[in-house]
């Protein structure tokens, strides 16, 4: 099947939203559902942690601000590089479902 035209509205609006997604290029579709991917991931950690800081009897120990920020900053790195791959694999998804349609 050459045409979307076979498909039901649900593949055709796919086409359409997917088509308008493809001409703003892959870099932007990675890193923007890379840092919508990622973002949650660290916040969650974020909150965890700062959680256990402050139930800990052991809290001075585990609170040095300048490791805390050090921390931060790589755990940020971290999930915002797993949410990026996220993104590219959904990209590739993607477009294997786009040929398959089109």
């Amino acid at each position: 099947m050459s045409g979307i035209e076979g498909h039901g509205k649900r593949e055709q609006g796919f086409v359409a939203r997917w088509t308008a997604v493809r001409r703003k290029g892959k870099g932007r579709y990675v890193m923007t559902r890379g840092l919508l991917f990622g973002l949650p991931l660290y916040a969650v950690w974020l909150a965890v942690t700062l959680i256990e800081i402050a139930v800990s009897e052991f809290r001075q120990a585990l609170f040095d601000r300048g490791d805390f920020a050090v921390s931060m900053l790589i755990w940020f790195v971290v999930y915002m590089t797993i949410g990026m791959v996220l993104a590219a694999h959904r990209w590739r998804a993607n477009e294997a479902k786009y040929r398959y349609l089109t």
